[in-house]
């Protein structure tokens, strides 16, 4: 048997789910940021698939993983969009676009058509060394 501290952070962040999982099954509010942290996407997909059925309370995630654009209803799965201002904006995807049972909303969000895509900007990896060497000399 492994101890619980020599495990991985995935199995650890697993497992700490659980107690607010439970809570959620009890009929409590769940918060949740970043659910999928260190844990696999197969993994937070087939869990949520098996307990979301079954919760009497409200479970609020936050994830960066994409894949649960394909499995979770559309009117339960909203987008936050930054402006360059770092103003904020949620909205749910159904008011985003009409989604249908044959539209994989996946692949909509990384094609734009969801907003919420991050944007890198243009990175100077050049320029960022130049200036870099400048300040340390």
């Amino acid at each position: 048997a492994i101890d619980y501290h020599d495990e991985s952070s995935g199995v650890r962040k697993l497992v700490s789910l659980f107690p607010r999982l439970l809570g959620c099954a009890s009929g409590r509010v769940a918060f949740i940021d970043e659910i999928d942290s260190g844990i696999h996407d197969k993994l937070v997909c087939d869990l949520l698939a098996q307990v979301l059925p079954d919760l009497g309370g409200q479970l609020v995630i936050t994830t960066h993983n994409t894949s649960l654009l394909e499995e979770l209803d559309p009117r339960r799965v909203f987008m936050l969009d930054v402006d360059m201002d770092g103003g904020r904006t949620i909205r749910p995807v159904s008011d985003i676009a009409r989604t249908c049972r044959n539209n994989n909303n996946r692949d909509r969000y990384m094609s734009g058509k969801l907003g919420a895509v991050p944007y890198i900007g243009t990175v100077d990896i050049r320029d960022i060394v130049e200036h870099l060497e400048e300040d340390l000399s």
